[in-house]
């Protein structure tokens, strides 16, 4: 079984006298369960690459008039229309039975004069140049309709694009969109959709940064501090999609906020993994970590408690999950004040 260990507020994986130095990102045995009941346990997380470079915002680049319509016809109706990928023909689209895998997620970062920095990043896999599309929304209908709206290019493969802004705390909607050509002359479109909520990470209750998903972790440089997708001494990359195989790991991490202490002192924090199979109508209880303790004992004597943020997460090994798809909610409680924030994302696991 993989274990977790802290030493000196760095997480370790020990399995057969191994360690492998994963920065704050753990990975934790889950509890025992009927639906886990009899499986082997997951296999132990890979050792950690040289640090992943963040990937580089993309300048837009001109686009084929056609594929630009395309998008445009499909983020226009992004309201009534499902996440999926359509075969589109002028104004008409339909669905397509030849998916183009497509993530949007985002992190959230403190900003200079108490402002929120909201990194969006867009994931792909095309097999033939593309363009994209990230918006972000605002949701309830409240303030602008469109809040950013940034188009790119890209050649075939995996794509990954980031693109900042600053946002006000609330709730909104991330939606992507990529194009490429199809058959017969039509235009292949995939709309992928995420809620976004956007705590105050300066002031007032407990505040949890979005979760994001990544498919590679590794040590980040010093220099890191401060960037997207760095949560302390672990850089993650960000996955280019929602499906996760089987037989490999799903890594997670988040920022926590506004969490309380006497000056100086560590945060007293605990934080519940819960997952859900996700079913047409609603999630049924998976499973759930072992609750995570952040705090004097755990995080160490590098911990800076005048930066006001804990950075959390966690490496999931999938062998134990059947095929379809999850949802992961992330509860941290303050034990001090008893204040609890939430966030949730979702994956499938595939073959």
């Amino acid at each position: 079984m993989v274990r977790s260990t802290l030493v000196a507020g760095t997480a370790f994986l020990r399995d057969g006298g191994r360690r492998l130095a994963l920065g704050a990102i753990l990975t934790l045995p889950l509890m025992p369960s009927t639906a886990l009941a009899g499986r082997a346990p997951g296999p132990q997380a890979p050792q950690a690459a040289p640090a992943p470079a963040p990937p580089e915002p993309r300048t837009p680049a001109p686009a084929p008039t056609a594929l630009t319509n395309a998008l445009a016809t499909v983020l226009n109706r992004a309201a009534t229309t499902a996440p999926g990928t359509y075969t589109v023909i002028g104004t008409s689209l339909e669905p397509s039975k030849e998916p183009l895998p497509v993530l949007v997620q985002a992190d959230a970062l403190r900003g200079p004069e108490q402002t929120i920095r909201v990194v969006v990043s867009l994931g792909a896999q095309v097999t033939q140049p593309a363009v994209t599309r990230a918006r972000i929304v605002a949701a309830g209908g409240t303030g602008p309709a469109i809040l950013s709206d940034i188009e790119g290019s890209s050649p075939a493969g995996v794509i990954r694009t980031v693109n900042q802004t600053t946002l006000k705390p609330g709730a909104y909607e991330l939606l992507a969109a990529v194009a490429q050509p199809g058959a017969g002359g039509s235009s292949l479109v995939a709309l992928a959709k995420s809620r976004l909520v956007v705590p105050d990470l300066w002031r007032g209750t407990l505040a949890v940064s979005p979760v994001v998903l990544g498919d590679t972790v590794a040590a980040a440089p010093a220099s890191a501090a401060g960037s997207p997708f760095a949560f302390g001494p672990t850089a993650l990359r960000p996955s280019a999609g929602d499906r996760f195989p089987q037989g490999g790991d799903l890594h997670v991490a988040f920022r926590v906020f506004n969490w309380t202490a006497p000056p100086e002192q560590k945060p007293d924090l605990q934080v519940e993994y819960v997952f859900y199979e996700r079913t047409p109508k609603r999630g049924v209880f998976f499973n759930k970590v072992k609750p995570q303790l952040l705090n004097a004992q755990t995080l160490g004597e590098r911990f800076d408690a005048a930066s006001g943020v804990v950075n959390g997460g966690m490496t999931i090994p999938l062998a134990s999950f059947p095929f379809g798809e999850f949802q992961l909610a992330v509860r941290v409680t303050d034990k001090r004040t008893r204040q609890t924030a939430s966030q949730e994302t979702r994956f499938v696991v595939v073959p």
